[in-house]
């Protein structure tokens, strides 16, 4: 019988927990909205997310869970010290991630020590949501369609945006973490979409590479049990060339999901 890491849940033989740094801190919040599919898969990356980040919430369903995240909708529309919402999905009427950062912030620059950031009771509250869609593309697609939508621009009060990969060196870099084929450029797994999304928020590249660091651990040691993945990564090709993709680059791995 295998042994497994207790925190991690992999085999001891790969275990991750040396590459994890845990306990980092951010000034607002992540909102994982998961697909149920994705509590099967051996190599989803959330809970990879889950062993180093603080204030991160896993929602498990198809639909919008309205109830679980009525508050933050709430917040989101208060008239005085608001609290972002910003959802990573490329619907039409998404715009650069940074953008949308520097928008709320120039308009909440004022705020820095107003209730956006204390209580006035000594509870700390957060500056921002990032909201993700956690699934396959066709998944995430479905979840979208089928409710979610409601929660961004213009039927909510969530502000769309996505991440370009605006030069070689950035495409180069995410080729590292790329665990699957996906269906067109720029896509990436959940992890990294939201390593990279707090990278930009937060302004802190540092919290983007620690919180990859379990990520590109888990790809060195999948490459010693799949020859494709070790072939993938010495031509850089991980574009599903057969699969006909919309012109639109989403967020998440077609074939890993999370």
């Amino acid at each position: 019988m295998r042994a497994y890491c207790q925190r991690c849940r992999r085999p001891c033989s790969v275990c991750l927990c040396d590459s994890v740094v845990p306990g980092l801190s951010i000034c607002g919040r992540v909102v994982v909205i998961q697909h149920p599919n994705e509590a099967k898969k051996k190599l989803a990356t959330v809970p990879l997310l889950q062993l180093s980040l603080r204030s991160v919430s896993v929602f498990r369903c198809r639909r919008t869970p309205h109830t679980q995240i009525a508050h933050i909708i709430e917040e989101a529309k208060r008239p005085v010290n608001p609290v972002p919402l910003v959802i990573i999905y490329l619907a039409p009427g998404a715009r650069p991630l940074e953008d949308v950062v520097n928008e709320w912030k120039s308009i909440a620059q004022d705020d820095d020590e107003g209730d956006a950031h204390g209580d006035g009771h000594g509870e700390i509250k957060p500056r921002y949501t990032l909201l993700v869609l956690d699934g396959t593309w066709n998944e995430v697609r479905e979840m979208w369609n089928k409710g979610m939508h409601v929660l961004g621009e213009p039927h909510g009060v969530g502000k769309l945006a996505y991440l370009p990969l605006d030069d070689d060196v950035e495409r180069k870099d995410a080729v590292r973490y790329k665990l699957r084929v996906e269906p067109q450029e720029g896509c990436m797994s959940t992890l990294e979409c939201i390593a990279r999304a707090l990278g930009v928020i937060e302004g802190d590249n540092g919290l983007t590479l620690a919180l990859l660091r379990p990520l590109a651990r888990l790809i060195e040691l999948q490459k010693q049990f799949s020859p494709s993945l070790q072939d993938r990564a010495q031509n850089g090709d991980y574009i599903r060339r057969t699969h006909n993709s919309r012109a639109q680059r989403p967020c998440h791995d077609e074939g890993d999901g999370g």
